[in-house]
């Protein structure tokens, strides 16, 4: 379904983010217990980016050690169903919140990609290899 998307949406993290700061990518979010990861997708979305989606397809996935964990992630396409547009950062204070979003064409997507990937993003990473 990347291959067949005219935008992408992209977020930024915040500056103190401990891991990856300022760096623009994918909206992401951790599994909660009992959780898929298409509800995780959904969850994200409304708390995130206070709108509500449909997730397509799985499109990629992928392991990243980090220093003191593993990360595995899944990387979706999906099409918002309801809220007008994301908006950031939502009111939740009790998960990072991203500091900008921005709607992208599939080329400007894959350079921001490959910038996040160079910096150490997982979802960057995955994202670039499937839109190449």
């Amino acid at each position: 379904m990347i291959e067949k998307l005219e935008r992408v949406l992209l977020v930024k993290r915040p500056l103190e983010d401990a891991e990856l700061p300022g760096v623009w990518g994918l909206p992401a979010c951790s599994l909660e217990a009992e959780e898929s990861w298409r509800q995780a997708a959904r969850r994200c979305a409304r708390v995130k980016l206070g709108v509500q989606l449909e997730v397509v397809e799985l499109a990629g996935g992928g392991r990243q050690e980090r220093s003191d964990y593993a990360l595995h992630m899944r990387l979706f396409s999906a099409r918002l169903t309801t809220g007008e547009k994301p908006k950031v950062p939502q009111p939740d204070a009790g998960m990072t919140q991203y500091s900008a979003c921005r709607w992208a064409t599939k080329s400007e997507a894959l350079d921001v990609f490959k910038k996040g990937e160079a910096q150490g993003s997982l979802c960057c990473a995955l994202a670039a290899k499937r839109m190449e």
